[in-house]
């Protein structure tokens, strides 16, 4: 499921939702990651989610984030990682950025770490993932339109509604509950 949305005050969002095809660079220079504890309670149907967010927020207003799940049941944590762009290689898709410059493919170092963070503050607000793997592996950002900013809203904002049962959800309800996530600050 790949989803528009249109979003109010000039907010843009793309949605693919267990069924993305990211034909960016796969390669990766480093993970970064940390494991916390999983609970066993969460039932993500969610396997795969990737959210593409602009914001009409000065110049940095761009984040394409998305992680795949691999459910491993036989553990009690919750392995959360973030594949480090290993170069800078141009998006060669079609992006909702609003900006002139370049947009590359990839989690670049600089945004990474907040990526984790961020996930990782998400996870324990919400009291916890379903055990196995969170892989952070998809990712574009732009050259002057990126910020840590950005990425952390987008990484909160994926988190939350992936543990909604997004594929059963009405586009308005998806939009409402998107329209909440994205107006908060991260």
């Amino acid at each position: 499921m790949k989803t528009f949305l249109k979003m109010t005050k000039h907010k843009k969002c793309r949605l693919w939702v267990n069924d993305y095809d990211f034909p960016g660079s796969k390669e990766v220079g480093k993970v970064i990651g940390k494991s916390i504890a999983s609970s066993l309670q969460k039932g993500v149907v969610t396997t795969q989610i990737a959210i593409e967010v602009s914001l009409p927020r000065n110049a940095s207003n761009y984040a394409l984030v998305g992680f795949e799940f691999i459910p491993d049941e036989s553990r009690r944590v919750t392995d959360v990682s973030v594949h480090v762009a290993s170069e800078q290689i141009t998006y060669p898709h079609d992006t909702i950025a609003l900006t002139k410059y370049g947009v590359f493919s990839g989690i670049s170092e600089e945004f990474a770490q907040s990526v984790l963070d961020s996930a990782i503050e998400v996870i324990n607000e919400i009291g916890g993932f379903s055990p196995g793997r969170l892989i952070f592996n998809i990712g574009a950002y732009s050259e002057s339109g990126s910020s840590i900013m950005i990425f952390k809203l987008a990484t909160k904002a994926l988190i939350k509604i992936s543990q909604l049962d997004i594929e059963n959800m009405s586009d308005a309800l998806l939009q409402n509950e998107l329209e909440i996530l994205l107006s908060t600050r991260a």
